[in-house]
């Protein structure tokens, strides 16, 4: 089964563009506050300045989407989540594809929805061949709902 990874463009230049905004905020905090150094004044440049760093380097993978199957699981990344979910098979109850999001349904678990309206039609398409070419191999319940 191929893998889904693909970076959300507009939201890379989003956070490259946050990102300068959060060096210079902490480079201009610390400089207007030179005469008034205490705790805060000397940390909140620390912290923004690291926090811009860190967005602009792309580590934090936040501007991602990837859908990946590891071990009767699956890891999903998607964009503007800072952690990755894994959801084994056992766990999923059924699979909903809508025109607009593809949920989830995990017994006494939250229900995950991904939401897909943001995205190219090229790309919706691959999420939705992974979810249907997943469902056939792991025999997992799959209904279309693209009315909704």
């Amino acid at each position: 089964m191929k893998e889904v990874e693909f970076k959300i463009l507009p939201v890379k230049v989003i956070w490259i563009f946050l990102s300068i905004i959060l060096i210079f905020n902490g480079c201009f905090w610390f400089l207007s506050h030179l005469d008034r150094l205490g705790i805060f004044n000397i940390s909140y440049p620390i912290v923004a300045i690291a926090a811009g760093i860190f967005f602009l380097s792309g580590r934090s993978e936040i501007d991602k989407i990837s859908l990946r199957i590891r071990d009767k699981s699956i890891l999903i990344n998607w964009h503007g989540w800072i952690r990755r979910k894994e959801i084994k098979f056992d766990d999923i109850r059924g699979i909903y594809l809508r025109k607009s999001e593809v949920v989830i349904i995990r017994p006494g678990l939250k229900v995950l929805k991904l939401h897909i309206d943001y995205l190219e039609v090229s790309q919706k398409k691959d999420i939705y061949d992974f979810f249907m070419e997943l469902s056939k191999e792991e025999s997992l319940i799959l209904e279309r709902q693209f009315n909704l």
